[in-house]
């Protein structure tokens, strides 16, 4: 059996790229955890290694598969998967143009992590009323 290898890779052009990471630790550490192994992370999509799916955040994932020659793109969009797309264009922007197999909406992310917020809570109440 031949398992799925994930990279993460938070790319920023922006004055501070790796206060971005931080803000997806957590989302990396529990992908992590269910996949095989652990995540791969990279600051910049050309690191990813190309057997790798990779989960972008950060920069526009359009802009930067465009900033690869015409001949790349097609291998690289096969194995992206941009973080924090916007519902609404997902198909239209991102899926069908180019080619890309998957994209987790903001909206989407957004509800993960209430919904990990709330676990931990209900957690951490429970493991105190148990020391109490």
């Amino acid at each position: 059996m031949t398992s799925l290898s994930v990279a993460f890779v938070y790319q920023s052009s922006g004055a501070h790229p790796g206060q971005g990471m931080t803000a997806y630790s957590r989302f990396v550490a529990e992908l992590g955890q269910h996949a095989a192994s652990p995540l791969k992370t990279f600051g910049r999509l050309h690191e990813a290694p190309e057997s790798d799916f990779i989960i972008f955040a950060g920069d526009d994932a359009r802009a930067t598969l465009e900033s690869y020659p015409a001949d790349q793109r097609p291998g690289i969009a096969a194995r992206l998967i941009p973080i924090n797309a916007s519902r609404p264009r997902i198909f239209e922007r991102l899926l069908e143009p180019l080619s890309i197999p998957g994209a987790i909406d903001s909206m989407s992310l957004l509800e993960w992590e209430q919904q990990t917020r709330a676990a931990l809570a209900r957690e951490g109440c429970t493991d105190f009323a148990k020391s109490v």
